[in-house]
């Protein structure tokens, strides 16, 4: 009897070991370069990533090439704004994005 309940308690905390990394996999990481039409890198820029459910942001600042990186983006629709001074506000609207692959 011990050991059947050694087993069954085994075998629980494996599937939940196994639960726990599988949410660790329910996140994504969105990146990308802002450029001006020129298709010259805008440093300095400010990426922020809104999901339309939760109202979640995420922000991020571009580096000196244009690149952004935002981490951890979990499965969703989301608005991407993109604001630098001197340039008009970008806004794309319906990112639907899953960890599993990149926004449609």
């Amino acid at each position: 009897m011990k050991q059947s309940l050694l087993k069954l308690l085994s075998a629980i905390a494996m599937v939940a070991a196994l639960g726990v990394f599988a949410l660790a996999q329910t996140t994504a990481p969105i990146s990308g370069s802002v450029l001006d039409p020129n298709g010259a890198a805008i440093a300095g820029a400010e990426v922020t990533v809104k999901n339309n459910a939760t109202g979640t942001e995420l922000k991020a600042k571009t580096s000196a090439s244009g690149a952004y990186t935002v981490p951890s983006l979990g499965t969703g629709v989301y608005t991407v704004t993109i604001e630098a001074p001197g340039f008009k506000k970008a806004v794309v609207q319906e990112v639907k994005w899953t960890s599993a692959c990149p926004p449609q």
